[in-house]
């Protein structure tokens, strides 16, 4: 949507802090996540006509449904899908929408055995404990990587408040993300959407995240689709 059809930044930063946790809402975040914010939001204003994604309600959307505490697989995404019908805010969920990278996760679970469930939804795994975050918030419809430069010191300032006993996931180019994460476990590997049928038949990625989760005593996760 246009960012500029709110009156005032300060209308736009209050729907989108609507409903977020007050744990992930640090005093260092929020100074670094407004900066950010009132760029895009100039740029709006500047370009006025030109739709941004997502809706600014769910630009920190995992981030009000799990706490960090309760965070036990943080799965790095790059940015938004540059399509508002599939750009949530949660990385690589697209509401139910199929994509390159949610067919290539939902053939993995079945070429490894796995219940995959009878959707493509990505819900049920926020609500066990992961976290699947865009390290670039916002970007211009599309227009892949358009904001990437705005977004690059605010998620780290997230990332330090997940828990060590925890395992991070990175796919393709977001693997030097994780160097800052501090979760004891990481799984690194190839991006689904970039070739998404050697995605699926070459690594059981998600037989290996809960290997790790079993290492640290946690349950392991149901990569069930299903909503």
């Amino acid at each position: 949507m246009n960012y500029a059809c709110y009156p005032s930044f300060e209308h736009l930063l209050k729907e989108v802090y609507a409903d977020v946790h007050k744990e992930w809402l640090t005093p260092q975040f929020k100074s670094e996540f407004e900066k950010s914010l009132r760029i895009v939001y100039s740029n709006a204003v500047f370009t006025r006509g030109k739709n941004f994604c997502p809706n600014p309600v769910d630009i920190l959307a995992p981030y009000k449904i799990i706490k960090p505490k309760d965070v036990k697989v943080f799965v790095v995404g790059q940015d938004p899908y540059p399509k508002l019908k599939n750009a949530v805010g949660i990385a690589f969920h697209a509401d139910g929408n199929w994509t390159v990278s949610l067919k290539a996760f939902r053939d993995s679970l079945e070429e490894f055995n796995h219940d995959s469930g009878d959707g493509y939804s990505l819900i049920n795994w926020v609500r066990q404990g992961v976290l699947l975050s865009n390290i670039t918030l916002t970007v211009q419809e599309g227009k892949s990587d358009s904001h990437t430069t705005y977004w690059e010191n605010v998620v780290k300032h997230l990332i330090r408040l997940i828990p060590k006993e925890s395992v991070s996931v990175a796919f393709g180019k977001n693997a030097k993300v994780i160097e800052g994460i501090p979760s004891l476990r990481r799984v690194e590997y190839m991006h689904p959407a970039e070739r998404s049928g050697k995605f699926a038949k070459t690594k059981d990625v998600f037989g290996e995240i809960n290997e790790c989760l079993e290492s640290l005593k946690l349950e392991p996760i149901d990569w069930s689709m299903s909503r």
